[in-house]
């Protein structure tokens, strides 16, 4: 499968952002796709705090942060980003500042379609080199076992990442571009196989899904062990349980599992009492309440509010379900640990 690189598009005015998307070489047949725009600088370092670009194609005067400012700011946080920047013949002194900061190209507006098209090709062949590299020291096979045990709830996987990074530092030791790149792409790797593996996951994580790898990992191995019924060997255990996290917002009822299932109400809740030791509902119970400690941290929603939005129609059967689960009111739990 061909690689596809992402493009951040940055310009403060819509038009040239329209004219830029809607040149016809964009898609996998040019290995180039737009990911996302942004209106100034400060808008894409914000998107940058979510996900990397592989290119970002940038006008350079914008309010509030230039593209200058920009192409600096990257140089610190995502240094292997390609930049191309946008510009009038006016500022092209202006612009020469940004070859201190690894300006890969200048376009002059209005962006000439073979001209960026030109650019992108040229950029290709570094991004094409630099997988290379990274494909020839990379341990794929070994990060996919490890994030396949991690995904299973096994301690054994954080070892095996352990290993993983220290084998890339040592035998990359000349090189601390390279160790850096390859650790990163260590920590990408897997948590995008995980999350794939448990798209449920995120909303139980919360802001932790920002955290670096190592406390990621703590904190994905403590909810797989709180929800251990999604690794269960009996598929309509692992079928329901995953429903469930996947939908813990929406009102599921029993008849609705039975009839995804096409099994009576009554057998598939005393298989998955007899599997797991739990009951469907105490199941979802516990579930509504580790994403209500997620509201609770991290949303101005009222208790309340919470509580609706998780199927509690009764604020004290919320407030009992969640003190018996968490040893304290959702109220307390709030003020103990919201700083």
């Amino acid at each position: 499968m061909k690689m596809t690189y992402s493009v951040l598009i940055v310009d403060d005015m819509e038009a040239i952002r329209k004219m830029i998307k809607r040149f016809p070489f964009w898609g996998e047949s040019s290995g180039f796709i737009i990911k996302a725009e942004a209106k100034d600088g400060e808008e894409a370092l914000k998107l940058f705090e979510e996900e990397t670009f592989d290119i970002v194609i940038s006008d350079i005067r914008m309010p509030i942060i230039d593209g200058i400012e920009l192409i600096k700011e990257l140089k610190v946080i995502s240094p292997d980003t390609i930049t191309i920047l946008l510009t009038d013949y006016a500022e092209f002194s202006f612009a020469k500042e940004g070859i201190k900061y690894g300006v890969f190209d200048y376009l002059v507006k209005p962006v000439e379609k073979e001209a960026l098209k030109n650019a992108l090709m040229k950029a290709h062949k570094i991004l094409e080199y630099r997988q290379a590299q990274l494909t020839f020291f990379y341990p794929q096979t070994y990060v996919i076992d490890a994030s396949k045990k991690i995904s299973m709830g096994d301690n054994k996987g954080i070892e095996e990442i352990i290993a993983i990074e220290e084998s890339i530092k040592l035998s990359n030791s000349d090189n601390q571009g390279k160790i850096t790149t390859l650790l990163e792409k260590v920590e990408d790797d897997i948590k995008k196989m995980v999350n794939e593996e448990h798209s449920w996951l995120k909303k139980f994580l919360g802001e932790k899904n920002k955290y670096k790898l190592d406390l990621w990992l703590i904190y994905v191995i403590e909810q797989l062990n709180n929800f251990s019924a999604v690794n269960s060997k009996n598929q309509y255990i692992n079928n329901v349980a995953r429903y469930l996290l996947e939908n813990i917002e929406e009102g599921v009822s029993m008849n609705d599992l039975a009839e995804k299932l096409y099994l009576s109400k009554n057998y598939l809740g005393e298989l998955f009492k007899q599997e797991t030791g739990e009951s469907i509902g105490e199941f979802f119970n516990k579930a509504k309440v580790y994403r209500a400690v997620v509201l609770l941290l991290e949303s101005d929603l009222k208790l309340n509010e919470i509580a609706f939005s998780l199927g509690f129609n009764n604020i004290e059967y919320f407030t009992k379900i969640f003190k018996k689960i968490m040893g304290v009111t959702p109220h307390n739990y709030r003020m103990k640990n919201s700083k």
